[in-house]
């Protein structure tokens, strides 16, 4: 394997030594960007192109550019972008276009390292590009433009309605063709140097639900087009023919292909197709056969979030968490392909029959030996069993069946594993494999209704302390339940164990509505519901406590910082209006959204909020507001601001959820809150941790207290000054009114003395 090589604070170097030598895996190099004053920390690398002679163009979140020569062994730290890259594309050998945050397009050249501006006419972040002689096709949520590279001012537009919003625009490597994808899953072929329409392929009809295509390549010479959406096919069509050719089946733990690259198979016979599958691992399929080629995934069992092929098929760039990983393919596919050979050769030589022996003579192998399997006796499979009949699981059975049934669209061994984990747990204690939950997250957006106890169960880690919770249960703090909301069912239980664990919890108003989501899943067992609500408000509400019963302004300043940066104009408005993140952002997090969305789309958040890091909450907030951006811009009054934040919106929930990955990656780590959120902690096993919530409720009201005390000390002072001076009988009416005041203040003084603690 290859030596990991860092390049923080060096702006040139070698990519690998010089006696390096390859392993069987491929891998040439391996670049990590740590953080300084971080250990383990790095900095991620989010963006990836290719360009002739192996060049790669590398970009990380804090927007550095690298320049990678594998074929010349250096690497280069070429420029640093004004804002966060949202996409990368080689426009000419030395020029590569970058889009940025703001929506624009800028050129860098990669011998000068100098910005100039190329392009400026998308509304919203360009999210893919392609350049094919001297003109550049540039996509968008909203939409799609053709524009010369020479003369950015002779653009085109491309656009539809409703349905037939463009979703994706494409060049042929060649540049002879033109594809348009649509939301409605048509693609339409363009002979890209007259735009005449050439063929309009109609949507890929797949058995059981819709292809919802989302991600496309075209082979070297462009004769043939793959597309992939949300099921396990891959869709080939021959566009000489003009025909859907056929549909390649992935292997079963492939949900699904986030993203498809071609190029020509290293061996020159058949194009050879790169696909980035939902469970972090690259499939290397051949086109021709529709065979399985080689299998590539993440070191020390990450995920692959971004790969990036070369035109010659040569080399793959992929990012996961342990930085940018670069294989030779050829060298790889060769090594594997003999170690196989000549394992299989070794096994045919152990389990060949030796010269002499007779049939039903021993070889001299164990039967595990010979087939693999390890001998499990009858006593064994009896006593296993028993042991599952007494520990439940024939509800456990009945749970991992419905699991499957409920997501039917997915045939495949990961949820397989998943309902075969349930089997071997106890009931309601159920536990599935967190990287498993993940990846059917991010394919199917949300978790099935009926097994969200078990799936949250899992993923918050949670210890199931029994004796510890009945220990809280047994306090009896009557001033602290009196304080809680005259409620007798599972919602007061919980509060009442919440302040047992953390007293100052009792002085936040805004408590029940906050921890209403995992009431309402774990109100079955009330140890699951304290514990969930526990783990929310040790990880997710991270320094909300500092000021509270105020709003967390360091936290609020966090949200600010990350909508000014991505939304400047929506920032803007705000500002105009005396909107602050006490009003667009403290409302959405003190209610976990249900102010604004469903009971149904709020779960769809949670099932997303859990899965993630807990900055990823705050990241949702900012994609709320940025997804409602047209309606609260019309909004022209301070009142008119504020009630949007309090009432239920028609939002899209999906949309959101979208949105608040793609900031989640795209931010910048000085302004990012995960730089100053730690990682999500579960909750002890056998003893709760302490959660630190001051009393900030009493101090407030002995401040005030001392406050009315100074204040009445002046009004004495103020008193005396007065008769002295004014001891006439036209003053009688200004002393009766100071009598008032005074008797006022009495007043006001004895509630303070009742309410304070001293």
């Amino acid at each position: 394997m290859a030596e990991r090589l860092d390049v923080w604070g060096r702006r040139a170097g070698t990519l690998r030594a010089k006696d390096h030598v390859l392993g069987m895996d491929g891998l040439l190099t391996s670049l990590v960007h740590t953080r300084r004053g971080r250990p383990g920390e790095c900095v991620r690398f989010v963006r990836l192109a290719f360009g002739g002679g192996g060049r790669l163009v590398a970009a990380d979140h804090r927007a550095n550019i690298y320049l990678l020569d594998i074929a010349g062994n250096t690497f280069t730290l070429v420029a640093r972008a004004p804002l966060a890259i949202t996409s990368l594309c080689f426009a000419e050998r030395d020029l590569v276009l970058a889009g940025l945050a703001d929506s624009s397009i800028s050129a860098l050249s990669l011998d000068t390292g100098a910005w100039h501006p190329a392009f400026s006419q998308h509304a919203t972040c360009v999210h893919s590009m392609t350049a094919r002689r001297g003109v550049i096709a540039s996509v968008s949520v909203d939409d799609a433009m053709l524009w010369p590279i020479c003369n950015p001012e002779q653009w085109r537009c491309l656009s539809g309605r409703g349905a037939a919003d463009i979703k994706e625009v494409f060049f042929s490597p060649d540049g002879a063709w033109l594809f348009t994808c649509f939301r409605n899953d048509t693609i339409v072929v363009w002979d890209a140097a007259t735009l005449q329409v050439y063929h309009r392929f109609p949507a890929p009809t797949p058995p059981g639900q819709p292809a919802h295509l989302r991600t496309f390549a075209v082979s070297p010479d462009g004769s043939l087009l793959f597309a992939a959406g949300r099921t396990r096919r891959l869709f080939v069509w021959d566009v000489c023919s003009r025909a859907l050719s056929r549909a390649i089946e992935l292997p079963p733990r492939a949900l699904a292909a986030r993203s498809l690259q071609a190029a020509g198979a290293p061996d020159g016979t058949a194009t050879m197709l790169a696909a980035l599958c939902t469970d972090g691992v690259v499939r290397l399929i051949d086109t021709t056969s529709g065979a399985l080629v080689e299998e590539i995934a993440a070191p020390e069992r990450g995920v692959i979030d971004v790969m990036q092929l070369s035109s010659d098929g040569r080399y793959l760039a992929a990012v996961a968490t342990a930085g940018l990983s670069i294989y030779d393919l050829p060298h790889r596919i060769a090594a594997r392909r003999a170690h196989a050979a000549s394992q299989r050769a070794a096994s045919a030589e152990l389990t060949a029959p030796r010269p002499g022996l007779r049939d039903g003579q021993q070889t001299g192998l164990r039967d595990d030996q010979q087939t693999g399997l390890r001998p499990v006796s009858m006593e064994t499979i009896d006593r296993r069993a028993s042991d599952a009949a007494n520990n439940g699981a024939a509800s456990s059975s009945a749970i991992s069946e419905g699991l499957t049934t409920a997501v039917s669209s997915v045939s495949s061994e990961a949820v397989v594993e998943a309902a075969a984990t349930l089997e071997s747990q106890p009931p309601g204690q159920q536990r599935l494999d967190p990287g498993t939950l993940r990846a059917l997250l991010h394919t199917y957006g949300e978790f099935p209704v009926k097994y969200r106890p078990q799936i949250w169960l899992s993923l918050l880690d949670l210890p199931l302390n029994e004796a510890a919770y009945n220990a809280l249960i047994e306090q009896n703090d009557p001033a602290a339940r009196a304080r809680m909301p005259d409620d007798h069912g599972e919602l007061h239980r919980t509060l009442c164990a919440l302040a047992a664990w953390a007293p100052g919890l009792t002085n936040l108003p805004y408590l029940p509505r906050l921890i209403d989501p995992f009431v309402h899943i774990f109100q079955h067992s009330p140890l699951q519901c304290f514990e969930a609500a526990a783990a929310f408000l040790a990880n997710w509400c991270q320094q909300w406590f500092d000021f509270a019963p105020n709003p967390p302004i360091n936290i609020l300043n966090m949200i600010e910082s990350v909508l000014a940066h991505h939304d400047a104009a929506l920032h803007a408005h705000f500002s105009r209006h005396m909107i602050t993140a006490q009003h667009y952002a403290w409302p959405l997090l003190q209610t976990l959204f249900s102010g604004v969305l469903t009971a149904a789309d709020r779960a769809v958040l949670v099932d997303n909020v859990v899965c993630e890091q807990p900055a990823y909450l705050l990241m949702a907030v900012v994609a709320f507001n940025v997804h409602n951006r047209i309606a609260l811009c019309r909004a022209t009054s301070h009142e008119a601001i504020k009630l949007f934040f309090v009432e239920e919106s028609a939002s899209s929930i999906g949309a959101i959820i979208h949105l608040a990955r793609q900031l989640d990656r795209d931010t910048p780590a000085p302004i990012h809150p995960g730089s100053h959120l730690r990682p999500y902690q579960a909750l002890t096993r056998g003893q709760y941790p302490p959660l630190a919530v001051p009393t900030s409720s009493v101090d407030h009201e002995r401040v005030i207290a001392w406050q009315l005390q100074a204040e009445d000390h002046a009004w004495r002072e103020r008193q005396v000054l007065l008769r002295t001076h004014h001891a006439r009988p036209d003053a009688a009416g200004g002393l009766a009114f100071i009598s008032s005041i005074r008797r006022a203040w009495d007043t006001r003084a004895r509630i303070a003395r009742v309410s304070s603690p001293g």
